[in-house]
């Protein structure tokens, strides 16, 4: 059996179908994805799951759902939003502009919710987030706003008695007040920014995920899409790439807080 050919193959039928380029992704990683869904299709080798690929098309997007992770919560690293709210809300209520958020690999729309939630909590009224994915389903489920109580975990209880109402059993619904300050839409990070001018990006947990060339293009993208002053607020391990280190300054290095100054 030639793995790399089977591999290459899997790239580009996705690539096709999909129109999901998963080069851009650590072959170590992506391997461990395919393996994951291997193993839960019955799958022996890699030539199987190919085969099995080509006949049904649903099995592509379940591929592509289990290389995005979309798995996140409300308040997920709490430290981060402790140190987001203390650092970075009192800046952005002193800007009299409208303010808009990016909140790029969104996954289920936890992250975006999060922050319309924070903003709107600490009286900051004009503003809109925007969250984007390039997963269909995961952004169809995100506008909805619908969540099961494990989302909220981690979750204040001042916030959550404010901010979300149950819906059905086990299920919880951010309310409509704060989902008319949010928007999802379909987004590759390595395509141009869907704006120009956020005042605060939040990228978390995907760039760690992908090649240098793709991770560089993301980092382009990010910079160019982030207002001079704008927030970046990067996951645990990643740090700003190399050739854009004068652009920024921390704000909180620890919790991968960054300033655009240039």
């Amino acid at each position: 059996m030639n793995e790399d050919r089977y591999f290459n193959l899997i790239n580009l039928i996705v690539n096709r179908r999909k129109n999901v380029d998963l080069n851009v992704y650590r072959k170590n990683y992506l391997l461990r994805r395919i393996r994951i869904r291997m193993f839960k299709t019955g799958c022996e080798d890699i030539s199987e799951y190919y085969t099995l690929l080509l006949k049904k098309d649903e099995e592509i997007q379940k591929l592509i759902d289990t290389i995005g992770v979309n798995v996140s919560r409300f308040y997920r690293d709490k430290n981060v939003f402790n140190a987001f709210f203390n650092k970075v809300l009192p800046y952005l209520k002193t800007k009299s502009s409208f303010i808009k958020g990016w909140s790029a690999g969104c996954a289920g729309g936890e992250e975006a919710y999060t922050l319309a939630i924070m903003l709107f909590d600490f009286s900051i009224k004009n503003f809109k987030i925007i969250g984007t994915d390039f997963d269909k389903e995961v952004i169809e489920s995100a506008q909805k706003g619908i969540f099961e109580s494990r989302s909220f975990e981690e979750f204040p209880l001042r916030l959550k008695i404010k901010y979300i109402e149950k819906t059905e059993e086990d299920k919880f619904k951010i309310k409509d007040f704060i989902r008319a300050h949010t928007n999802f839409i379909l987004h590759n990070l390595l395509s141009s920014p869907p704006a120009e001018d956020f005042d605060v990006i939040l990228c978390r947990n995907v760039l760690i995920y992908m090649e240098k060339d793709a991770q560089k293009k993301v980092f382009e993208n990010l910079t160019s899409a982030l207002v001079k002053g704008g927030i970046l607020v990067l996951g645990k391990v990643e740090m700003i790439y190399p050739e854009f280190e004068n652009f920024y300054e921390p704000i909180d290095l620890k919790e991968k807080i960054f300033r655009k100054i240039l």
